[in-house]
């Protein structure tokens, strides 16, 4: 089945488990709003709130594969139930993390580059391996105690 070929219809009265393929369906960026508010309307009438978080993140995600995220934050901003899905705090929460490591590993090259200069590309590979937060940290605070890449790398 060609979700975006199908009428809305069929998403908005069928299980709710299928509701959230409704923005995917055949209809046009114009008649979102109205969509979302109907899929709000059956949502509150027939799901539980742990039910709702879980169907409004699957939404968010869904329709993040078809529409530009302002318009899909824009669309979602007033529904009820999602920011408190255990899955859209694990989604926020991984996007959170990955933030950090970011932030962490662009602070750590920065900080080797002017004590130690330019990094090999195998040195900064192994950097950018590193994906666990607390380590990067302890590499972030170790930069002023070591004298090279190679040593800053063997600090355990």
């Amino acid at each position: 089945m060609r979700v975006w070929e199908l009428s809305p219809e069929m998403f908005l009265r069928g299980g709710l488990g299928i509701l959230p393929l409704a923005p995917l369906s055949a209809v046009d960026e114009a008649e979102l709003p109205g969509l979302i508010r109907r899929m709000d309307e059956r949502i509150r009438a027939d799901a539980t709130t742990d039910e709702a978080g879980t169907l409004w993140t699957a939404a968010d995600v869904l329709m993040g594969l078809r529409y530009p995220r302002p318009l899909v934050a824009q669309l979602l901003q007033g529904v009820h139930g999602m920011k408190e899905s255990v899955t859209y705090q694990a989604i926020v929460e991984e996007g959170e993390i990955k933030g950090e490591i970011k932030a962490m590993l662009r602070n750590l090259l920065q900080l080797g580059r002017r004590r130690f200069g330019e990094p090999s590309p195998d040195i900064e590979a192994a950097l950018r391996g590193a994906a666990d937060p607390e380590r990067l940290a302890r590499l972030v605070d170790a930069v002023l105690d070591v004298s090279s890449w190679d040593e800053l790398l063997a600090n355990p």
